[in-house]
Formats: structure tokens, C-alpha cells, sequence
């Protein structure tokens, strides 16, 4: 009816002849099937039931012995080529609920866990007990990303990947970082009418671009949302800040034995004065910053936002714990006050410390930070205390007052003020 109808509207044309496509005789397939696979796969060694099973089906006997049947499949099916196709019928036909049951066979080689699933589950722990939740985005995100997070056009994490064929506009580009993720992510819960804190964190790829390849990273990174209704019976003091979030990804460094020195540094959507560089090796490896306010309001965000990234990469070098002997001698603690330079930061002080300190200094530690009355504008008050350990006597008050007043002087020499 249809092909009439065709010819009849003169939208095509129709041909008497048959048109044929592959091999009009095609050669027969033999499969044979052994009573020892059929042991291995089904448990049942009973080779001579497989005929009466398979000749319904238009298979066909074509050699016979003791331990082997050769089949010959029917050309309508194309599907069966190979011994396992010949068990899978039998099985199918004979019902899986007659098989006989057994237990698994021993498995001869163990398995073990890589190290960057061991890192990556550590990692989980970790954020998990610090009271975040994991979440997963999808690699593909909105080129507007850009724009929202106001990164200029010279930025590498401006210029994504575009997809050649994507679902969406929302989907068209590679993600370049994953701070767009986390931040879309708060918004999404917050139109959906959440209220409260948010705390978030993902593990997962960055793909950028080099010029026509694509570099590929693993980078971890988390979000604290102080959130539209953030009161609390024990006021200011239980809410977080840039601090928290610091305190969250050194933790993270320790629990693997790692350093990494927080510095000041800058973000394009990062708030100055709360924006730092985290450096590993040498190396910037990511940074942690309090997100603008413009930004902020562009994103319809009702508090403050603060986060962090990281590549994924150090924390697959832990470092090996450190063990010596027990002290047997007492240590000596002197403290040092010194007037510094707003923008010469506390590990900059710490490691000079350090260098002019004599071998006989086991530990600096800063205790106090002050700002204000009697100190000159743009400055602040550092306070340290150092530890005096010898590792074979007890020092003695006048060494110690000796070594202390010299590495004062070395200190007045570098050009810090001490008070």
C-alpha cells in the first residue's frame, strides 16, 4: 500500500526487481561445544541433553564424539559464534533456577588500592570530619562563568575548551577550575529555599587549554556559605571566616605531612587583603580567598562566600613521619617582640628568625599579633618564643641570655625594630 501510494503521488519510484544486499549463499558456521566448558560455565557435564535442547532451534548436529558436539547454526542466527554462545542457549533453555549452585572459585591474586584512590579517600575522611559534604558536577559547564567571576580574558582559566557537539548551552565548555562548580552549586540549594551554613567540596579534573591540546589536572576544592540565616545562641564568635578555611586545607597538609605557605596573593575574584597563594615545593599549587561582594551580588549570594583550590598531585607525595629520642635535658624559653612592615608576612619574620638563630634554637613560635597604641601606622607587633635545648647538658640562664642578646642585634641589623 504504501509503495502504490508512492507511485501514485509521484514521490518516488518504485522497481520490481529485488535489491540485495551481502552474501546471497552464505557459507554454513560450525560451533563446536565441549562437556568441559559446559562444566566450567554451568556445572553440568551431561553433553548428550544439548541436542534435544538445541535441535528446536533449528541448530543442527553436524559431528558427534564422547567429549564434543559440533553444531551447525541456522543462517537466521547471526548472534551465535562461538562455544559461550552455545552454553548461553542451553542455560537460557534449560532455566538458570535448574542450574546447580556453587560457590565462588578462590581467587589466587589479591588486589590492592593505588595510591591515589588511598589519597583521595583519606582526602574524603578528612573534609568529612570538618563538616563538609562532597558533591560531583559535571565536566561540562556555561561559558558565562567567565564573566560571573569576573576573570580577564589574558587568564588561562578564561579560555575553556567548547565542546564540538553539546547538550546544552549550560553544558558547551570544559571546566577550567573548580570554583564555577561549588559556586553554582550553593546557588542552585539556595533558590530551592536552603537557609543554613553550606559546606561543600569536590575532587575532580580541569581541563585547559595549550593551545590546540588540552591539558588535563586534578585538582580538590572546597566552600564555606555562611548562609541567609547564619544566628547563633553563641553570637559572632561561632561564625566562620577566611581563617576557617584556612585552618581546613592545613589540616588537609598535615594529615599527609606536608607544608604548604599561605601567602598573600590576589584572585580576580578574590577580596583583597583576603586572598592568599598556597605554595608547595616552591610552586603556586593553588590559593584560598574570600569571594568579592561584587561577585557576590552577582551571583545573588546573601553572605559571605569562602573557598579554596588545590592541584591534587602533592598529596600523592606524603612524607614520611620524623622519630628521634626522647629529650633528656630541659629546654630554655626566651620570647622576642619586634616591630615589622604590614606587608612582610609572619613566615617571611619566622624563616629569618631561623637564620640568625644559633644551632642551640630547636623551635620559633609566634604567640602574638598587635596592632594599635604606640605602633607606627602601616606596621604591627610581632611577639615570638624560642626554644633553647642543648642535647647533652642543661643550658644555663647566662648562656642562654648570651646567645638570646646576640641574635637580637643580628635582628636590629636586618632592619626590624625590636620592642
Amino acid at each position: 500500500y504504501a509503495l502504490d501510494l508512492m507511485n501514485k503521488w509521484g514521490c518516488g519510484k518504485v522497481y520490481t526487481s529485488v535489491i540485495l544486499e551481502g552474501d546471497a549463499n552464505p557459507g554454513e558456521r560450525l560451533v563446536p561445544l565441549t562437556s568441559k566448558k559446559l562444566k566450567t560455565y554451568l556445572g553440568d557435564e551431561d553433553l548428550a541433553e544439548t541436542p534435544k535442547i538445541l535441535l528446536p532451534l533449528g541448530f543442527e548436529v553436524h559431528a558427534s564424539s564422547e567429549e564434543r558436539i559440533i553444531f551447525k547454526v541456522p543462517s537466521f542466527r547471526m548472534d551465535v559464534e562461538i562455544e559461550e554462545d552455545l552454553i548461553e542457549e542451553v542455560a537460557r533453555l534449560k532455566g538458570y533456577d535448574e542450574l546447580p549452585p556453587r560457590l565462588p572459585g578462590k581467587i589466587h591474586d589479591s588486589a590492592t588500592i593505588g595510591m591515589e584512590s588511598r589519597a583521595e579517600r583519606k582526602l574524603r575522611e578528612i573534609l568529612m570530619g570538618r563538616g563538609y559534604v562532597e558533591i560531583l558536577n559535571y565536566s561540562f559547564i556555561s561559558p558565562k562563568f567567565t564573566k560571573d567571576l569576573m576573570l580577564p580574558p589574558s587568564d588561562l582559566r578564561a579560555m575553556p575548551f567548547p565542546l564540538a557537539n553539546p547538550l546544552s548551552v549550560e553544558q558547551s565548555v570544559m571546566r577550567t577550575f573548580l570554583l564555577p562548580g561549588l559556586a553554582y552549586a550553593i546557588c542552585d540549594n539556595l533558590r530551592k529555599g536552603w537557609r543554613f551554613p553550606i559546606r561543600i567540596f569536590e575532587i575532580g579534573n580541569v581541563f585547559l587549554k595549550e593551545g590546540t591540546n588540552l591539558r588535563e589536572e586534578k585538582h580538590i576544592a572546597g566552600a564555606i556559605f555562611l548562609g541567609k540565616d547564619d544566628r547563633s545562641p553563641y553570637g559572632v564568635i561561632d561564625k566562620d571566616d577566611f581563617f576557617t578555611i584556612k585552618g581546613d586545607l592545613v589540616a588537609l597538609a598535615k594529615a599527609f605531612r606536608l607544608h604548604f605557605d599561605i601567602l598573600p596573593g590576589k584572585e580576580p575574584f578574590g577580596n583583597e587583603g583576603q586572598t592568599a597563594d598556597v605554595i608547595f615545593d616552591g610552586q603556586k599549587i593553588g590559593y584560598i580567598t574570600k569571594i568579592k561582594p561584587s561577585i557576590e551580588r552577582r551571583l545573588e549570594l546573601p553572605a559571605s562566600l569562602y573557598v579554596f583550590e588545590v592541584a591534587f598531585d602533592p598529596f600523592l607525595k606524603p612524607q614520611a613521619p620524623k622519630f628521634g629520642e626522647v629529650h633528656r635535658y630541659p629546654a630554655v624559653y626566651r620570647d622576642i617582640s619586634l616591630i615589622a612592615p604590614e606587608d612582610m608576612t609572619v613566615n617571611e619574620i619566622s624563616k629569618l628568625i631561623r637564620q640568625l638563630s644559633p644551632a642551640l634554637v630547636s623551635s620559633v613560635r609566634l604567640f602574638d599579633i598587635y596592632k594599635g597604641k604606640n605602633i607606627p601606622e602601616g606596621h604591627r607587633s610581632l611577639s615570638f618564643t624560642l626554644e633553647y635545648r642543648h642535647p647533652d647538658r642543661t643550658l644555663s640562664d647566662d648562656e642562654v641570655d648570651e646567645l638570646h642578646n646576640e641574635l637580637r642585634a643580628q635582628i636590629v641589623s636586618k632592619g626590624l625594630k625590636l620592642r
